[in-house]
């Protein structure tokens, strides 16, 4: 089991590389899930990309089998940050492909801020963003209090997936998988990921970096 040492605690990752014979090997991509899921919603995307591409996940920390902090722990988005790339680091990842899925999009956007020389491409799915979402915080604690993190994942759902976007197993496990993460990890990552140690917003500069960037995309990533 991969294990990536942190002095906040470890990280699991797993790094999957079967590039086809004939394929030509482009540069790997690590992906970041979101708040409620794990390493493991990934998996349906294997098939489109593994042939091509090598491919990290990893349990980001407060879930899985990576660090899971008590109560008092300080989330940051820069720690976040940090996280992504000791991952990267330990799987030997110099340049990639970034995918993000809700505030693993969020966080994408503070390490391609961050790092730009290293991210290839930069992938956003639902990610989440200033203002709004901390406000949600405060009716997900009234969802664990009445119901457990069962009962939170339940109630999440329809937020997270229109009604016939999953199916029926697909919408099971993703309910299960979220009913598994600890209450204060779901209550403390997010207002933590707006938490920035170095004061700066990172939206403001995003476009910025989008300006700066995305017009080597097309050239330089394979």
């Amino acid at each position: 089991m991969p294990l990536v040492e942190t002095p906040q605690g470890p990280l699991h990752y797993e790094t999957l590389e079967q590039t086809a014979p004939w394929q030509a090997r482009g540069l790997p991509v690590l992906f970041h899930h979101g708040i409620g899921s794990s390493s493991a919603l990934w998996r349906g995307w294997y098939p489109a990309l593994i042939d091509r591409h090598p491919m990290v996940v990893f349990d980001m920390r407060g879930c899985g089998r990576s660090h899971i902090p008590d109560a008092g722990f300080k989330w940051s988005l820069d720690r976040m940050v940090e996280d992504l790339f000791a991952v990267a680091d330990a799987a030997g990842l110099k340049r990639f492909h970034l995918v993000g899925e809700s505030i693993g999009g969020t966080i994408g956007l503070a390490a391609t801020i961050a790092r730009s020389d290293r991210i290839a491409t930069l992938t956003v799915s639902n990610g989440a963003h200033l203002g709004a979402t901390i406000g949600r915080v405060h009716a997900w604690k009234k969802q664990l209090d009445e119901g457990g993190s069962a009962g939170w994942s339940k109630a999440f759902m329809p937020d997270r997936f229109h009604a016939d976007a999953l199916s029926p197993e697909r919408w099971q496990w993703f309910e299960t998988e979220q009913a598994r993460w600890p209450r204060d990890s779901i209550l403390n990552a997010v207002p933590g990921s707006h938490r920035l140690n170095r004061g700066s917003n990172f939206l403001a500069v995003g476009s910025h970096i989008l300006n700066r960037r995305c017009a080597d995309v097309t050239r330089n990533s394979t």
